[in-house]
């Protein structure tokens, strides 16, 4: 039964024929991208290539993953509510002793998202210890 011209884009890319004139089992993929079974939509980030509902469901959709995260938001809302930081001001709220579930005031700081994001690394990838070593 033929539709009218209200197919939404996704009833058309449902629709698709190869270039032999047969229609593409649903699934296919499309330049290389993995196509849902059922919606025909892209399964993974077109710029990325990185599958989201994947990565939630194995690391952040985690009870551990959602505490920790939940701690840094409430840090980063009572930086905001100090005056600290603001929305879209570039600064990162960094805890002073890498404990993100510590959020006494004494413990947080503003800093820039690179300066935070970036940390010296020692020959095995973690943080250089700095100072002389203890005799």
């Amino acid at each position: 039964m033929p539709r009218n011209s209200s197919q939404t884009p996704a009833m058309k890319r449902r629709k698709a024929k190869s270039k032999d004139g047969k229609k593409k089992p649903l699934g296919m993929k499309r330049g290389g991208m993995a196509l849902h079974p059922v919606s025909g939509k892209r399964m993974r980030n077109k710029s990325t290539g990185r599958d989201y509902g994947k990565e939630y469901a194995n690391y952040q959709g985690k009870p551990e993953q959602i505490a920790k995260r939940s701690s840094r938001n409430k840090a980063r809302a009572t930086m905001m509510k100090g005056g600290a930081v603001k929305k879209g001001d570039g600064k990162d709220v960094h805890h002073r002793n890498n404990n993100s579930k510590q959020n006494n005031r004494s413990n947080l700081q503003a800093q820039s998202k690179y300066k935070n994001r970036s940390f010296k690394r020692n020959s095995k990838g973690g943080h250089a210890r700095s100072g002389k070593k203890k005799t």
